[in-house]
């Protein structure tokens, strides 16, 4: 249902979440090539009903949150269950504001919760349920966006309200939205053109769409998930994404947009 790891550039560490209620959480260490090594930990949250949507690891590398339909999670890396945000059920995407504030969806809502003293606060509201949250890299924790299955907004803790900054309108099918934002601002997004499955990117700094990126030709057919933007060993930037049962990559000239 979800991957994490940390540190975003040569990552050392994995947290992966499968749908079911008997072990449903992995934690584990990458050898060499980006390969996973057997599971160091492994956890059982919640029962056969529950879904474990969204997984994020600190920027420390120390502790993880789970979303998930019946709460939030926060743990350590060594498997321990450190606090449950209990009043956000239904959250289907979750992610770090800072290191120690975790930004988590709940129904239409999408919370605040400050790890340190436990607190939490609604900060943001929706018409429709939230399918997506990232924080922009760029803004130092003060910026999110926030999807629904009709759009994909940028909003800004510092401004009072719930007016975005920014809002791009994004039709999609599902209880979540696959997208991933860089530290140059680009958003790269699932997107459904007709019967067609595609990946597009946006620009913050713009408020444009920049391009469609075309999926690999042996698996057009297939539904591109778990987009995430890496760097290779020379700090080369790359798109990825899981498409079928293969990973598909995308690579341009350090001048492109």
């Amino acid at each position: 249902m979800s991957t994490s790891v940390w540190p975003a550039r040569d990552p050392q560490q994995v947290l992966a979440c499968t749908s079911g209620g008997v072990d449903n959480v992995f934690i584990g260490s990458i050898a060499g090539e980006d390969r996973l090594s057997r599971p160091e930990i492994k956890l059982s949250i919640g029962n056969d009903e529950t879904t474990l949507w969204d997984s994020a690891i600190s920027s420390t590398g120390e502790t993880a949150v789970i979303g998930g339909s019946d709460r939030v999670i926060h743990l350590s890396m060594e498997g321990q269950i450190i606090a449950r945000l209990r009043k956000a059920a239904h959250s289907r995407s979750v992610s770090w504001l800072n290191a120690s504030t975790i930004a988590a969806s709940s129904g239409k809502e999408l919370l605040l919760w400050d790890t340190r003293t436990g607190g939490s606060s609604s900060r943001f509201s929706c018409r429709s349920a939230i399918t997506g949250v990232r924080t922009v890299p760029s803004s130092s924790g003060n910026q999110l966006l926030l999807s629904t299955n009709q759009n994909i907004s940028l909003q800004d803790t510092r401004m009072l309200g719930s007016k975005p900054v920014l809002d791009f309108s994004i039709l999609h099918e599902g209880p979540q939205l696959i997208f991933d934002v860089n530290d140059r601002d680009l958003v790269a997004l699932g997107h459904k053109e007709g019967r067609r499955d595609e990946v597009r990117i946006l620009s913050l700094r713009t408020g444009q769409l920049l391009k469609t990126l075309d999926a690999p030709e042996a698996a057009s057919k297939k539904r591109p998930t778990q987009l995430l933007w890496r760097e290779d060993e020379r700090g080369v930037e790359f798109l990825q994404a899981c498409i079928g049962e293969r990973i598909g990559r995308w690579c341009w000239n350090s001048d492109d947009t």
